[in-house]
């Protein structure tokens, strides 16, 4: 079965990674939310509006980032939303 969306939990997104098996991708920051010790981004993609957690409070992203997700933190789901691997 062919998936039709493709999702990510925010704390796996890396904005510095160097990850070989990883697929990049870029947005811009619509908001960041300081959160003690890690910081909640919400960012615009070509492919909508994501979450991204990211662990290191001293990194600043504004305006248009590059970001990496490793594919097997990938999720499949089909039309119905169901997860499908």
């Amino acid at each position: 079965e062919k998936a039709a969306f493709v999702g990510f939990r925010p704390e796996h997104i890396t904005f510095t990674g160097q990850e070989e098996d990883a697929i990049e991708l870029e947005g811009r920051v619509l908001t960041r939310e300081m959160l003690g010790a890690e910081v909640l981004y919400k960012l615009e993609t070509a492919y909508g509006s994501i979450q991204a957690r990211d662990y290191h409070v001293e990194n600043h992203h504004n305006g248009f980032v590059k970001f990496r997700v490793p594919r097997k933190a990938l999720c499949f789901f089909d039309k119905s939303e169901n997860r499908i691997r």
